[in-house]
């Protein structure tokens, strides 16, 4: 499990406390492309449960379940023996605290592949212990139907139009993060007017997703800021996946990105293609003159967008302008599809 201070995510983690205060709120999924850090705020949120409430917390991490209990296709839930294996990890772990009522446990399923399928088990589990609360953390954004849905957005990066680029970094979540990545790998490492662009720029082109600028920060062990950011500013995925000299691997964005596009409706994909050809940030109004498609439909169509991690707001004082990730940018680009 990932340790150290979680950078960023105040906000998100306040709002998932409230979320798991409310008597209804027994099921909440936190939902997000890969690597933008659904495991790493769900441990937060279980620590923070655990020493607030001094409640039971189990932590169930999917892929580490045992061999043969994975989900086959053609299978419409999970298999009996996982069903079981949940229950008696409950009964052992919980014991009588949530019969009795005074006590609300957590039970955490992290890394769920395919959340509708994972959704009856999950409801068994709610109506036999009747206090349980379920925090789940999924890719799965489009497979998600009941409870609570949480969709994690990346980290901000830094405004790189300020003329103080310093100041940029210290107010940007995505730069502090990379930048305590950076100076773990290597101490003697300093921010400066020099290299601060740089830096902001890394972040950039990353998108501000957790997982991958925490992998960028192993290049900075073997390349300059300014040439880690030259390289990314060519190819956003130049360091994806690669292994680390401790074996840790970049979080798979290209299929995760790739799977959230196949959840799209023929129009939605329409939308995300057209705009990916976009550099700077876009309108509403800008995707109507793009694509001719009415206003009228385009507010469900930004919403999957947005709920998926493919699309990011950004606040303008005049309205709302978007972005599709700089990641997607580079598969689902003109020049990208024409290459595959």
């Amino acid at each position: 499990m990932p340790d150290g201070v979680l950078i960023g995510r105040d906000h998100e983690l306040g709002a998932l406390m409230r979320l798991l205060g409310v008597a209804q709120r027994r099921l909440i999924t936190v939902a997000g492309i890969a690597g933008v850090g659904k495991t790493r705020l769900a441990l937060e949120l279980a620590r923070r449960v655990h020493a607030c409430e001094s409640v039971p917390v189990h932590w169930v991490r999917y892929d580490e379940l045992p061999e043969g209990c994975g989900l086959p296709g053609d299978q419409p839930a999970l298999p009996h023996r996982v069903r079981e294996s949940l229950r008696k990890s409950l009964r052992d772990s919980l014991g009588t605290a949530d019969r009795t009522g005074r006590r609300r446990p957590l039970l955490v399923l992290d890394g769920v592949r395919h959340a509708r399928r994972a959704e009856e088990v999950i409801a068994e589990l709610l109506v036999e212990h009747a206090q349980l609360r379920v925090v789940v953390t999924t890719r799965d954004t489009a497979g998600t139907r009941s409870g609570s849905l949480f969709p994690l957005a990346p980290l901000p990066p830094p405004d790189i139009d300020q003329s103080d680029a310093l100041s940029a970094i210290e107010k940007s979540a995505a730069a502090q993060l990379l930048l305590t990545r950076m100076r773990q790998l290597n101490p003697s490492f300093e921010l400066t007017s020099e290299n601060a662009s740089a830096i902001a720029s890394i972040c950039l082109a990353l998108d501000g997703i957790p997982g991958a600028l925490e992998f960028s920060a192993l290049g900075g062990m073997v390349y300059s800021p300014h040439q880690l950011a030259d390289r990314l500013a060519v190819e956003p995925l130049a360091l994806e996946p690669r292994r680390s000299p401790n074996e840790t691997r970049c979080p798979d964005i290209v299929a995760s990105l790739r799977a959230a596009e196949r959840s799209l409706t023929a129009q939605q994909q329409r939308v995300l293609f057209a705009m990916a050809e976009r550099s700077t940030p876009w309108s509403i109004p800008d995707v109507v003159g793009t694509t001719g498609i009415p206003e009228t439909q385009l507010a469900s169509d930004m919403c999957t967008l947005l709920m998926l991690g493919l699309v990011r707001r950004t606040e303008n004082a005049e309205q709302p302008r978007f972005h599709v990730l700089n990641t997607a940018r580079c598969i689902f680009g003109q020049g990208a599809q024409r290459a595959a």
